[in-house]
């Protein structure tokens, strides 16, 4: 409290220079930093309480933000909230006055649960994409650290045609981000494929940012694992690239069934010795991306179905007494695991056929066997020699396995091909519009180039799903009037907005169904040079009435999208010659449409 005194003391003298109040908040700043670094947390605290609170944007270079220290003492006093406040309040007062503090910035960013990070969204943006910015930039040996692992999680959804313009060594030489380097251009590089993958151009926020962050955010809470780069285990590094899985499934080894097949005297098998595990399915993304995850001591790791095997399970199936009985068990399991499999997955219906089909005739699985169990369990009557034409249970077995270890890696090989590298759940509750465009370039006469876009949905494009035709008819909407709201930005070359233009569209008496289109509709786009890029969008709504002239949008139906990228502007020097794009015409004759 005494330096607080004397620290509002000097600010209230307005008599003193403003360095005798400066050269004091950095004397206070250092005693703080000494107190913090001797495990003097509440001294700390104590110290840089006051010089946050009446300059919160106090920085030097040896010891960086007076916020960031005071955050920090807070967070070893438990004081969270606190230590939150104190970070926002530096990196506010920081940005204002033109400056980025990397420790502050990188500390509040990851004090950011997945819903603060909803909650604080042009916030959060702004820390992450300051972070990223001071990549190719001389850096303490600390800060590369921090900036590591922010790599490691971006590594995973950054395409690898972008390594050769961010890394000097990166990811496809050296497996620890601590050890990649960049080059100088790395920062702005990144930003501008930031600003590329925003896929709703019409708003202000850039939503696949901060989707990232929020996914970020929530995989380091549910799936942290230290061992690797990234901070997360294999789940997480998949959520991380794909969001939540459309369906999930721990597979339990509990069926009375199973655990009266499985669980008998002779080989040691326990319910422990089946490792936790889960399935996730990505089914609105493509058919081959789904994960069987499976722990693996602390973490979890992407496994096969072999993982969910016991270990004494996999191998020593011969025709003894004791070989058939392991090579039941395990059919046994496997039966099981099919079973709860092929509901979520149509690559496990044949398996679990195959398996079901062959189990079904041994002892071990009739029905009568399990309704007329004793408390005790009752041994398995031995297996009776196969029925013609059929394997020996131990031979059946050994080719299943050989089988599923086979499929696992067919499975694997198609979504290594299939899935993309990132998906973006930004469009899964909303009815997509698609749309049939074509750009032409024109040269105007003040040099630029202008470019028309002309566009149109595809015939019954218009008409909304069955689940929204029957809502909004049951709220009294017509389905044959419609308003289009087009947003076409034009970007600079590194993804910058030049220009916003918009565009609106009142569509009457479109007929239903498929036969529902509209005739080709154009919007110009003017001044651009150079290398340019532009991003469309095409919000559907139905109208809820009229003022006059003016039309009021009703409900929103249906959302359609487009980049195209990399747009070269027309020459205009008069040395060469310079032809522009063709138009497209439509010419009827005879009632036909030609091109």
């Amino acid at each position: 409290m005494i330096v607080f005194g004397c620290l509002l003391a000097l600010v209230g003298a307005t008599s003193l220079p403003a360095q005798t109040v400066t050269e004091e908040a950095h004397r206070v700043l250092a005693e703080g930093v000494t107190a913090f670094e001797a495990e003097d947390y509440a001294r700390a605290a104590a110290l840089l309480e006051p010089v946050v609170a009446v300059t919160p944007a106090l920085a030097d270079d040896r010891w960086g933000s007076a916020a960031y220290w005071l955050g920090r003492a807070y967070e070893h006093l438990d004081e969270r909230e606190r230590m939150q406040e104190a970070w926002r309040a530096g990196f506010r007062a920081l940005e204002a006055a033109g400056l980025f503090d990397l420790r502050l910035a990188d500390a509040y960013l990851r004090s950011l649960s997945d819903e603060q990070r909803v909650e604080r969204a042009d916030e959060a943006a702004s820390l992450y994409l300051g972070l990223l910015s001071v990549l190719g930039q001389p850096l303490l040996p600390d800060e590369q650290a921090l900036l590591a692992r922010h790599m490691a999680q971006l590594a995973l959804i950054l395409p690898e045609a972008l390594w050769d313009d961010v890394f000097d060594v990166g990811p496809g030489a050296v497996s620890d981000p601590q050890a990649w380097t960049y080059r100088p251009e790395a920062g702005e590089r990144l930003l501008a494929w930031w600003r590329s993958q925003d896929p709703l151009p019409a708003t202000r926020r850039n939503e696949r940012l901060h989707e990232h962050l929020v996914r970020v955010a929530y995989a380091e809470r549910h799936f942290a694992y230290a061992g690797n780069p990234s901070g997360l285990d294999d789940r997480g590094e998949i959520y991380v690239r794909f969001g939540k899985p459309d369906k999930e499934l721990e597979i339990r080894f509990t069926e009375p069934w199973l655990v009266d097949i499985v669980f008998q005297p002779g080989v040691g098998v326990s319910p422990s010795d089946f490792p936790e595990n889960v399935f996730w399915r990505y089914g609105h993304i493509d058919r081959a991306t789904y994960y069987l995850f499976v722990k693996k001591q602390d973490h979890f790791v992407i496994g096969e179905t072999m993982d969910l095997l016991p270990s004494v399970l996999r191998f020593g199936f011969s025709p003894s007494e004791r070989g058939v009985d392991k090579a039941v068990r395990m059919l046994a399991v496997l039966r099981s695991v099919y079973q709860q499999l092929a509901p979520l997955h149509s690559d496990f219906e044949a398996r679990y056929s195959d398996v079901e089909n062959y189990v079904m005739e041994l002892p071990a699985f009739q029905p009568g066997r399990i309704l007329n169990r004793t408390r005790r369990s009752v041994p398995l009557p031995p297996s009776p020699a196969p029925p013609s034409g059929r394997a020996r249970p131990d031979v059946f077995a050994q080719t299943i396995l050989l089988r599923t270890q086979t499929e696992d890696e067919i499975a694997y090989g198609r979504r290594e091909n299939y899935s993309p590298l990132q998906a973006t759940e930004v469009f899964r509750d909303r009815e997509r519009l698609p749309i049939v465009t074509r750009v032409a370039r024109f040269l105007d006469g003040d040099g630029t180039t202008r470019t028309e876009i002309y566009w149109s949905p595809p015939a019954g494009a218009l008409y909304p799903d069955k689940k929204m035709r029957e809502r909004l008819q049951g709220d009294g909407y017509r389905l044959d009037d419609y308003v289009i709201n087009m947003t076409a930005v034009q970007m600079t070359a590194d993804y910058r907005q030049r220009v916003v233009n918009q565009k609106r569209y009142f569509l009457t008496g479109v007929p239903p169904g498929d036969e529902g289109t509209i005739p080709v509709q154009t919007m110009v786009v003017r001044g651009d040079t150079g290398l340019y890029h532009l991003a469309l969008q095409w919000d559907q709504y139905l109208p809820e009435g009229q003022r006059g002239r003016r039309v009021r949008i009703g409900p929103h139906v249906k959302v359609g999208t487009e980049s195209i990228d990399s747009l070269r502007a027309l020459r205009s020097d008069g040395r060469t010659l310079e032809m522009s794009d063709l138009k497209p015409l439509l010419a009827r004759d005879g009632g036909e449409a030609l091109l």
